[in-house]
């Protein structure tokens, strides 16, 4: 679906998604991705988009997410999630990566 798209077109295709709340659309397209290339769409993501994108992955895709990403947008993603929420996803994520 998403193999011959650019990453603005991914992006715009995502947008879309999660506007009209459809979530089985927005996994489908994650699955064609690596978690480098979710990342990538996150950080192109306008930020009114962030929450929104945040609620439609499982917890595993957002432990894989904030692996990929930059010191400071990782401290945004786990104050958007709470204290709680967080330290379910950082209980997935590799000790490595936690450091």
């Amino acid at each position: 679906m998403i193999q011959d798209m650019t990453e603005d077109q991914i992006t715009l295709q995502i947008i879309k998604a999660l506007k009209e709340g459809k979530n089985k659309e927005f996994q489908e397209m994650l699955a064609e991705l690596q978690p480098y290339d979710t990342a990538r769409i996150f950080e192109c993501l306008p930020e009114k988009h962030h929450t929104r994108f945040l609620i439609f992955l499982t917890p595993e895709q957002i432990a894989e997410l904030i692996q990929e990403l930059e010191k400071a947008h990782q401290l945004i993603i786990l104050t958007k999630l709470g204290i709680e929420k967080s330290g379910q996803i950082m209980d997935l994520m590799d000790n490595d990566d936690l450091a």
